[in-house]
């Protein structure tokens, strides 16, 4: 496995997280003695300590198989996130490579964290609640006195709430802090970056946010503004919906202008973005996501269906990007003429070795690079991966 970059790790626990190439790597160093591998986009995680376990992707699926004291199985089944949980832990939800990670221990003291852009949401006491991801949309199943769904539906939020609370759930610099209590007389405050949320009544309110501030009036017949400064969702409302949601730095930029000449919906997982008219637009992931760039008239359909994309191009790109059942399989055909295929959990990439050389990991092949993109990181290369 030598060409493979497989990571043997020993020493105190001193580990590293880092995203490299828009994956996440582990480095481990300590007790554990274990050996994280990504084999041709596999990322096999070996155990030799008290776990005992084998973290494999197959086919797009997370199949881990603890065989220690945890005793359970996580597996994501065409985009949706299954927990099986059995045993003391009760429950570990990963989400590997740039997901989110559920560690849940005891009495529910937990911390779920989203780095990057994270969602941090602070549990303590008898919620005991479960926050789950199912086909897109971001199911917030409360098992206490709560009872409720946060769904996304149209790339809005969409709060439905069954208990006393009856409240707003915002998200504030790529985190979504939710803290309840009572009958919603409160402050909920955050120094630097902060969300002053002041509720009083029959919801004349303001939401102001600090140094990239979210500031959200509120008065009468909702003729509002909700603003993420930096890189957030500007969510221009007024009268019949000319609105503009954008999200900046590496997010969807979704401009609506006139009568609705296009629908951005997310349905069951689906990211239906279908373009008309003379829109001319550009929706870019920058950082390791997708860079999509549209020009001209925008005969093309990108289509997210159950975890797989679809991404159909028509004019002079004339590619396919398809994700099926887990699998990335990006046939190019025109000037690119290249393949990156993830089949059965392997993901075909190509990796720095060093400043100038890198490595093709579809044919193990060394050649001379050109300088790496500094928002992308990813390697480009005048040759091509056959």
């Amino acid at each position: 496995m030598g060409k493979d970059q497989c990571l043997h790790y020993t020493g105190q626990i001193k580990r590293v997280n880092e995203r490299e190439m828009g994956k996440e790597c582990l480095h481990y160093t300590g007790q554990i003695k274990r050996v994280n591998e990504r084999e041709k986009g596999k990322e096999c995680l070996h155990y030799t300590g008290q776990i005992k376990c084998v973290n494999e992707r197959e086919m797009g699926k997370e199949c881990v198989h603890y065989t220690g004291q945890i005793k359970r199985v996580n597996e994501r089944e065409m985009g949706k996130e299954c927990l099986h949980y059995t045993g003391q832990i009760k429950r570990v939800n990963e989400r590997e490579m740039g997901k989110e990670c559920l560690h849940y221990t005891g009495q529910i003291k937990h911390v779920n964290e989203r780095e990057m852009g994270k969602e941090c949401l602070h549990y303590t006491g008898q919620i005991k609640r479960v926050n789950e991801r199912e086909m897109g949309k971001e199911c917030l199943h409360y098992t206490g006195q709560i009872k409720r769904v946060n769904e996304r539906d149209m790339g809005k939020e969409c709060l439905h709430y069954t208990g006393q609370i009856k409240r707003v759930n915002e998200r504030e610099m790529g985190k979504e802090c939710v803290h309840y209590t009572g009958q919603i007389k409160r402050v909920n405050e955050r120094e630097m970056g902060k969300e002053r949320v002041h509720y009083t009544g029959q919801i004349k309110r303001v939401n102001e946010r600090e140094k990239g501030k979210e500031r959200v009036h509120y008065t009468g017949q909702i003729k509002r503004v909700n603003e993420r400064e930096t890189g957030k969702d500007c969510v221009h409302y007024t009268g019949q919906i000319k609105r503009v949601n954008e999200r900046e730095t590496g997010k969807e930029c979704v401009h609506y202008t006139g009568q609705i000449k296009r629908v951005n919906e997310r349905e069951t997982g689906k990211e239906c973005v279908h373009y008309t008219g003379q829109i001319k637009r550009v929706n870019e992931r920058e950082t390791g996501k997708d860079c999509v760039h549209y020009t001209g008239q925008i005969k093309r359909v990108n289509e997210r269906e159950t975890g797989k994309e679809r991404v159909h191009y028509t004019g002079q790109i004339k590619r396919v990007n398809e994700r099926e059942t887990g699998k990335e399989r990006v046939h190019y055909t025109g000037q690119i003429k290249r393949v990156n295929e993830r089949e059965t959990g392997k993901e075909c990439v190509q990796e720095r070795q060093s400043e100038s050389v890198s490595v093709c990991k579809c044919r193990q092949r060394k050649f001379n690079t050109q300088p790496i993109h500094p928002m992308t990181r990813f390697v480009t290369h005048p040759e091509m991966c056959t």
